[in-house]
């Protein structure tokens, strides 16, 4: 088990050195890394973006119940007008 360990150790720095275990890299616009906390390409990625949605739905939920503005990072949430684009466009192609 010894040797899977440092095999796992070296995997990780490699990736840390190439920038690929760090979400909301530099570059990252502000949204970006209010949505990222796991690395790109991980395979939780998928449910993380879901939970990113409901905690913005929540904050905004929260602050209409509370009489105050929601966060800023909490209106990225698509809504309706998107929704009716996508729509829309689907029927189209």
């Amino acid at each position: 088990m010894g040797a899977r360990k440092s095999e796992l150790s070296e995997v990780h720095a490699l990736r840390q050195a190439a920038g690929h275990d760090q979400p909301g890299r530099g570059w990252a616009t502000p949204s970006a890394k209010h949505a990222s906390r796991i690395p790109s390409g991980h395979p939780e990625g998928y449910l993380d973006a879901f939970a990113q949605l409901y905690a913005d739905l929540a904050e905004q939920i929260v602050a209409r119940n509370a009489g105050r503005k929601p966060a800023a990072s909490a209106l990225l949430v698509p809504g309706i007008k998107e929704g009716w684009k996508e729509y829309n466009l689907s029927r189209e192609s």
